[in-house]
Protein backbone atom coordinates (compact mmCIF):
# COMPACT_ATOMS: atom_id res chain seq x y z
CA UNK A 1 0.00 0.00 0.00
CA UNK A 2 1.39 3.39 -0.94
CA UNK A 3 1.91 6.21 1.55
CA UNK A 4 -0.98 8.09 -0.07
CA UNK A 5 -3.35 5.12 0.22
CA UNK A 6 -2.28 4.50 3.81
CA UNK A 7 -2.90 8.14 4.72
CA UNK A 8 -6.33 8.06 3.08
CA UNK A 9 -7.30 4.87 4.92
CA UNK A 10 -6.14 6.27 8.28
CA UNK A 11 -8.09 9.46 7.69
CA UNK A 12 -11.22 7.53 6.70
CA UNK A 13 -10.95 5.42 9.83
CA UNK A 14 -10.59 8.50 12.02
CA UNK A 15 -13.60 10.12 10.38
CA UNK A 16 -15.64 6.95 10.93
CA UNK A 17 -14.70 7.06 14.62
CA UNK A 18 -15.64 10.73 14.82
CA UNK A 19 -18.99 10.06 13.14
CA UNK A 20 -19.72 7.32 15.69
CA UNK A 21 -18.87 9.67 18.55
CA UNK A 22 -21.05 12.44 17.09
CA UNK A 23 -23.92 9.94 16.79
CA UNK A 24 -23.47 8.88 20.44
CA UNK A 25 -23.59 12.52 21.50
CA UNK A 26 -26.70 13.09 19.39
CA UNK A 27 -28.35 10.11 21.06
CA UNK A 28 -27.44 11.50 24.48
CA UNK A 29 -28.80 14.91 23.50
CA UNK A 30 -32.13 13.38 22.54
CA UNK A 31 -32.53 12.22 26.14
CA UNK A 32 -31.80 15.62 27.70
CA UNK A 33 -34.26 18.18 28.94
CA UNK A 34 -35.27 20.80 26.36
CA UNK A 35 -33.12 23.62 27.77
CA UNK A 36 -30.00 21.42 27.77
CA UNK A 37 -30.78 20.19 24.26
CA UNK A 38 -30.44 23.69 22.80
CA UNK A 39 -26.92 24.02 24.15
CA UNK A 40 -26.10 20.49 23.03
CA UNK A 41 -27.31 21.24 19.51
CA UNK A 42 -24.85 24.12 19.30
CA UNK A 43 -22.00 21.80 20.26
CA UNK A 44 -23.13 19.20 17.76
CA UNK A 45 -23.30 21.76 14.97
CA UNK A 46 -19.72 22.77 15.81
CA UNK A 47 -18.62 19.11 15.74
CA UNK A 48 -20.31 18.54 12.42
CA UNK A 49 -18.54 21.61 11.02
CA UNK A 50 -15.16 20.28 12.12
CA UNK A 51 -16.07 16.87 10.68
CA UNK A 52 -17.04 18.45 7.37
CA UNK A 53 -13.69 20.26 7.22
CA UNK A 54 -11.84 17.00 7.87
CA UNK A 55 -13.94 15.29 5.20
CA UNK A 56 -13.04 18.03 2.73
CA UNK A 57 -9.35 17.44 3.47
CA UNK A 58 -9.87 13.72 2.91
CA UNK A 59 -11.42 14.46 -0.47
CA UNK A 60 -8.42 16.65 -1.33
CA UNK A 61 -6.12 13.77 -0.38
CA UNK A 62 -8.05 11.38 -2.59
CA UNK A 63 -7.83 13.75 -5.56
CA UNK A 64 -4.19 14.74 -5.08
CA UNK A 65 -1.18 13.30 -6.73
CA UNK A 66 1.76 11.90 -4.80
CA UNK A 67 3.73 15.14 -5.13
CA UNK A 68 1.17 17.11 -3.15
CA UNK A 69 0.76 14.56 -0.36
CA UNK A 70 3.10 16.16 2.17
CA UNK A 71 1.32 19.51 1.98
CA UNK A 72 -2.12 17.92 2.14
CA UNK A 73 -1.08 15.56 4.92
CA UNK A 74 -0.39 18.52 7.17
CA UNK A 75 -3.77 20.08 6.37
CA UNK A 76 -5.55 16.79 7.00
CA UNK A 77 -3.74 16.31 10.30
CA UNK A 78 -4.66 19.83 11.41
CA UNK A 79 -8.31 19.27 10.48
CA UNK A 80 -8.33 15.94 12.32
CA UNK A 81 -6.70 17.42 15.43
CA UNK A 82 -9.29 20.21 15.50
CA UNK A 83 -12.08 17.66 15.22
CA UNK A 84 -10.55 15.47 17.93
CA UNK A 85 -10.25 18.43 20.31
CA UNK A 86 -13.84 19.49 19.62
CA UNK A 87 -15.10 15.96 20.30
CA UNK A 88 -13.13 15.89 23.55
CA UNK A 89 -14.59 19.22 24.65
CA UNK A 90 -18.08 17.99 23.77
CA UNK A 91 -17.58 14.79 25.76
CA UNK A 92 -16.57 16.85 28.80
CA UNK A 93 -19.72 18.95 28.52
CA UNK A 94 -21.95 15.89 28.53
Amino acid sequence: MSYRDELIEKTKSKLDDANEEIQRLQDMAAEQAEDARAQTREVLVELQDYRDRALAKLEELQDAGDAAMDDLRLGAENAWNSLKLAVGRARERF
